[in-house]
């Protein structure tokens, strides 16, 4: 039979956990933000894109 986690080591999993997520959701940020970056770098650009292959 398997024993039951104890009260400890459950509280510990949370924590890794909850740490685990807010790694996750800063680096979803930062991605966030990069996406932004070059959806605006793309609009700034594509006009002289266009403009060259014309």
């Amino acid at each position: 039979m398997s024993r039951k986690p104890t009260t400890h080591e459950l509280e510990a999993l949370i924590a890794a956990h909850a740490a685990e997520i807010a790694a996750l959701k800063a680096e979803n940020e930062k991605l966030a933000q990069r996406v932004l970056h070059l959806a605006r770098l793309i609009r700034q650009s594509a006009p002289e894109r266009l403009a060259s292959v014309v």
